[in-house]
């Protein structure tokens, strides 16, 4: 929704009542007999209180952003002040996608007297701007220090533990992915969180914890097209490529989503390993016929 159609919403709902107050107060001066000048200045004056009642409406409204943003922010920076203001800023530029200005203006809000409330919210949302640009080690410190602040969201602690293990730190994001076990967080909210770790571990080059990882998921049926894809993908690390056609052979009668950015991933797993030459013709180049061709061959 554009600027001015948030606009006009807001007058809709805000200028009836301060219209009416304007009326009031123009009938009465009306039947005391006030000149018609001044009926026009009154009624002038009360279409632009309505008018000013509907931008700042606008301005602090929380329907001008995602639910799922509104969902962290609540009550916070709903004021008129001038790091709520730049707050807002940051989020709209953010829900538009320009995440360096998004990132400038909202480190800039640091720079106010804060409550730890909203410190929590904006270190939130900082570290999703962070993510979002490709710095995992910068989007972990601040999804931590939105925790220490207070944030209850549990976004929070996966964006941590997403983020150190991006930027490689195994051990620090297993103490995230822990607590989030702990709270069962992974039945909750999150199916894929075993999935997730085998990730962080297919990465690290430790394909037994990923594998471990992956059956766990598949055992409490979460997530099981990838843990598939994650388990084919770990043999290939341990150059047991038999073992991984297996698992590919189950990826791919799943129903995976995105089959073909898996291939894609495959393939280039088998390569990194030296596995190329021996999974190539047994992996579809695109899906259809060919996947179902390739499928049988695996037999």
């Amino acid at each position: 929704m554009n600027r001015f159609h948030e606009f006009m919403r807001s007058f809709q709902k805000t200028a009836p009542a301060v219209l009416l107050l304007g009326a009031v107060y123009v009938l009465g001066g009306y039947t005391g007999g006030i000149d018609s000048e001044r009926v026009l200045f009154c009624y002038a004056l009360t279409v632009i209180l309505a008018a000013a009642a509907a931008l700042i409406d606008t301005e602090i409204s929380p329907d001008r952003y995602a639910r799922y943003y509104t969902s962290v922010i609540g009550n916070t920076f709903r004021g008129l002040d001038r790091a709520s203001f730049q707050f807002r800023k940051g989020v709209r530029l953010l829900c538009e996608r320009h995440y360096a200005a998004a990132l400038d203006t909202l480190l800039g809000v640091e720079d106010y007297q804060l409550s730890d409330r909203e410190k929590a919210v904006l270190f939130f949302f900082t570290g999703t701007c962070y993510r979002n640009m490709g710095y995992p080690t910068n989007s972990a410190k601040y999804f931590v220090e939105s925790l220490a602040s207070g944030m209850r969201h549990p976004d929070a602690e996966l964006g941590a533990a997403r983020g150190y293990a991006a930027a490689g730190s195994v051990n620090e994001a297993k103490e995230f992915y822990d607590k989030l076990f702990e709270k069962n967080y992974h039945k909750l909210y999150y199916p894929f969180l075993y999935t997730d770790l085998g990730m962080m571990y297919l990465k690290a080059e430790l394909p037994d914890e990923a594998i471990g990882c992956f059956r766990q998921g598949i055992d409490e049926k979460m997530d099981i097209h990838s843990a598939y894809g994650g388990i084919a993908a770990a043999y290939l690390v341990k150059n047991d490529v038999s073992k991984s056609l297996e698992y590919f052979r189950r990826v791919a009668v799943s129903n995976m989503a995105d089959f073909e950015g898996f291939i894609v991933y495959y393939i280039n797993i088998a390569k990194t390993h030296g596995c190329y030459d021996e999974v190539c013709g047994f992996v579809p180049v695109s899906r259809g016929a060919e996947n179902a061709e390739a499928v049988g061959s695996l037999d």
